[in-house]
């Protein structure tokens, strides 16, 4: 049996882990919510501890510390989709808007050098990001083999491996290891 003396030690450190996660959630409560009365901030603070005694993961500590932690790095992760996006967007237009449709579909087997550590996440969201740019739609990924099986508009023609790597992700796979390391 646990003393008091224990299970205080051991909340201390939960709620050490977890403030990354309630810091996270509260800002998101006051962009969301737009209100900046002590009311609402409260609330928010007061919502955003309730939120993280109730889903108190692994996963949400780990990827909320280093959303903060490693903030600048997520920024350019996110900096690094909207121009990815864009750029998928006008290639997807120039596509659609050529008198004779000429593109072939395909799906292609890419490789990814994520590490290790974090191999899950860091596939999803790079999945996910693949997913949000037009002309890219992520059917499978497979973790054990580390690569993803993807949908394209038109097939993209490569030398190696390497150079379908690069030339699908682009600077994402990057960024998305920097940010969440």
């Amino acid at each position: 049996m646990k003393s008091l003396k224990d299970l205080l030690n051991m909340f201390k450190l939960r709620a050490v882990e977890d403030i990354f996660t309630v810091i996270l959630l509260y800002i998101t409560w006051i962009i969301l919510s737009g209100d900046i009365s002590l009311s609402a901030l409260l609330l928010g603070l007061i919502i955003s501890y309730v939120a993280v005694l109730i889903i108190h993961s692994y996963f949400t500590r780990h990827v909320s510390k280093n959303i903060i932690v490693r903030f600048f790095y997520f920024i350019a992760f996110v900096i690094t989709l909207a121009k990815e996006i864009i750029i998928s967007s006008i290639a997807v237009a120039r596509l659609a808007l050529q008198p004779k449709l000429s593109f072939k579909p395909a799906i292609e087997k890419v490789p990814t050098i994520v590490e290790e550590e974090n191999k899950l996440v860091m596939m999803t969201i790079l999945g996910n990001s693949i997913t949000l740019t037009p002309g890219t739609l992520t059917v499978e990924l497979d973790p054990g083999e580390k690569v993803f099986y993807i949908h394209s508009l038109d097939i993209i023609e490569a030398e190696d491996k390497d150079d379908l790597r690069e030339k699908m992700f682009g600077s994402l796979e990057t960024a998305i290891r920097r940010a969440f390391k």
